[in-house]
């Protein structure tokens, strides 16, 4: 059988590849860096982009249940009171 991740390009099928539930950390990155996620509770966010800015969205900036389109690398326990989140790999 043909190995998904070899056969199909997240690129080609024009979405995540997997999904995590996202327990947030000061110490711990995501691997390999979220594509998007996605938030069931509302409340501030603090994340550092795939490009290494470190950024807290107050509550209110993104509709629940809704992908964000933003490439993540960490979602930081400090200044984070969202829950619910969900990576997309």
């Amino acid at each position: 059988m043909a190995d998904f991740n070899n056969t199909y390009s997240a690129a080609r099928i024009g979405g995540a590849l997997d999904a995590a539930v996202v327990t947030p950390s000061d110490t711990a990155p995501l691997v390999p860096y979220a594509r998007n996620i996605q938030l069931t509770t509302d409340g501030t966010l603090t994340v550092t982009t795939a490009k290494g800015t470190k950024v807290t969205f107050p509550a209110g900036t993104f509709a629940l249940q809704t992908p964000i389109p933003l490439a993540v690398q960490q979602v930081w326990a400090t200044g984070t009171t969202a829950g619910g989140i969900v990576a997309y790999f």
